[in-house]
């Protein structure tokens, strides 16, 4: 399986990854950078929670243990 970065020549458009501390803008930012420029906007968030791409709420950190494997397998598949 070859990775995001291997084959450069083989993208169409980029991958812009926005992070940051919870309530900063962030969906807002990517929203409106996903209408402005014609790039697909996917929060990660809701397809961890979607397609159980976890193992279940933590509590103490108040969000959900990512299953990383299934979340970037999926990830490739839809920035193809």
């Amino acid at each position: 399986m070859a990775s995001f970065a291997s084959n450069p020549a083989s993208r169409s458009a980029p991958n812009i990854l926005v992070t940051g501390t919870p309530g900063t803008g962030k969906s807002a930012t990517a929203s409106l950078l996903a209408e402005r420029t014609g790039l697909r906007h996917i929060e990660v968030s809701e397809v961890v929670k979607v397609e159980a791409f976890h193992e279940g709420w933590d509590a103490e950190h108040s969000s959900y243990t990512i299953d990383e494997d299934r979340l970037l397998d999926w990830l490739e598949e839809q920035l193809k």
